[in-house]
């Protein structure tokens, strides 16, 4: 029983510190992140067509959220911030469950899936057409 007792224990305390230490190590890597992102590839599919794929942006919209500007993150891709807000999401959902009043926030039907998954391919798609979504 005891051993159990300091597993739980264990799990809030590394659910609070996790966060916390992302935060300090971003914060502090901030601009080595910035640096390396300069050296990916370009977009092999962006230079072939014209056409933005749905990667294209993700690189500039993050380092954009690591400079605290969201709309312009937003304007380069919404993916780093919708796979963000999930994560938030089911982070909070497991310090319900380790702290005893479990909830669940986001639901899990296949609707919301299919939903999601079939606006985020509208929006890749309209985004190529819609000059002020496009980056």
């Amino acid at each position: 029983m005891k051993n159990l007792i300091n597993k739980k224990f264990l799990a809030k305390c590394a659910y609070i510190a996790m966060p916390i230490f992302a935060v300090i190590t971003t914060i502090f890597l901030k601009d080595v992140i910035i640096m390396l992102a300069h050296n990916f590839p370009k977009c092999t599919f962006y230079k072939m067509t014209g056409s933005l794929c749905p990667g294209c942006g993700n690189t500039r919209s993050v380092i954009a959220l690591l400079n605290f500007n969201i709309i312009k993150s937003l304007k380069y891709n919404i993916t780093p911030i919708l796979l963000g807000s999930i994560i938030l999401v089911l982070y909070i959902e497991l310090g319900t469950y380790l702290f005893g009043r479990h909830r669940v926030i986001l639901p899990r039907k296949d609707a919301l899936l299919i939903t999601t998954v079939v606006m985020m391919l509208i929006y890749f798609v309209v985004r190529n057409f819609v000059p002020y979504i496009s980056p």
